[in-house]
């Protein structure tokens, strides 16, 4: 009896030892991914002073038709727009697109399949920035179907389920019990 109580104190012992060694690792992680964080932080700060002038990013290709485009190198009091075009050279800007207020970051929806070409200008200096194509290719229409109905089979299968599992314990329930 005695050994087995020593056995579960040494066990005890060795248990919290290995929380405290945990606890200790944990905060250590911890204390170095916030201060890595904030040298990739400051980094970018140091990145985006360096550079000037407007840019442009967003995604390269989407499968949805909607995205965001952020415009960045523009001081918070400056307003800009974006600018649509079907080609590089902006020979015919297709429609313009302001954010509200102080916002650098644009959603923009309803896009068909094809290539689109973005730039941001900003107002007062006109400044344009780097040119962002964007390829949108929606997924084909057999595919979106096919999800469709095998949704809707999983459905009607779990109401088939629930169904028939309610009135098996409905049954259940009102038979007398002989016994």
């Amino acid at each position: 009896m005695l050994n087995k109580c020593n056995q579960l104190d040494s066990l005890k012992a060795f248990i919290r030892e290995r929380y405290a060694m945990q606890k200790l690792l944990f905060g250590i992680l911890v204390v170095m991914s916030t201060l890595g964080s904030g040298l990739l932080l400051s980094g970018a700060a140091l990145a985006d002073t360096a550079q000037s002038g407007l840019t442009l990013q967003g995604p390269d290709k989407v499968r949805e038709g909607y995205f965001q485009l952020r415009v960045d190198g523009v001081a918070e009091e400056d307003t800009f727009v974006i600018e649509l075009a079907s080609s590089a050279q902006f020979a015919t800007v297709e429609n313009t697109f302001a954010p509200l207020g102080a916002f650098r970051q644009l959603s923009l929806s309803g896009f068909d399949d094809g290539r689109y070409y973005f730039r941001a200008v900003h107002s007062g200096t006109g400044e344009y920035s780097n040119i962002h194509q964007l390829d949108v290719v929606h997924y084909p229409l057999w595919q979106a179907l096919s999800l469709f109905v095998l949704g809707a089979l999983l459905f009607i299968s779990l109401l088939v389920t629930m169904l028939i599992l309610t009135r098996r314990a409905a049954r259940n329930h009102k038979e007398p019990r002989h016994g």
